[in-house]
């Protein structure tokens, strides 16, 4: 995202102690797997990732009864009512079945951010993340 977006989606810190509602899903659609950066707090209300910029982004998203459908992909960042769309940026890092970035620069802040994805019956998992970004 730009500067100028962050400025809008970063959290305060009265938004960062806030409680999430949480919509997310342990569906039959496909599992989402962040193995980077790493989930530092799963107990937060959602998790927590800690990272610094620039980082290494790699998702995979793994089928649990049919084939993963890329093309229902969507990453957003979250902020009240006000959500800003990163999937069309992460396209050129889609391989597969995968999202892998490296190096990616990310404004500093603290975020909200969605990812959903559908499988090919149809079958949707939502997971929600407090991404913390430092220098």
């Amino acid at each position: 995202m730009t500067e100028e977006e962050a400025e809008q989606l970063r959290l305060t810190g009265e938004e960062w102690l806030r409680p999430m509602r949480n919509r997310q899903t342990h569906s039959r659609g496909p599992s989402i797997v962040l193995q980077s950066p790493t989930i530092t707090s799963v107990r937060a209300n959602p998790p927590t990732i800690t990272t610094v910029t620039p980082l290494d982004f790699f998702i995979a998203f793994e089928p649990r009864t049919a084939p993963v459908n890329m093309d229902s992909l969507g990453v957003r960042a979250r902020k009240g009512i006000f959500s800003k769309s990163l999937t069309d940026r992460l396209n050129p890092y889609i391989h597969g079945t995968t999202i892998q970035a490296k190096n990616l620069e990310v404004p500093t802040g603290t975020f909200h951010i969605e990812i959903e994805i559908a499988d090919n019956e149809g079958q949707k998992t939502f997971e929600e993340y407090y991404l913390q970004v430092s220098e």
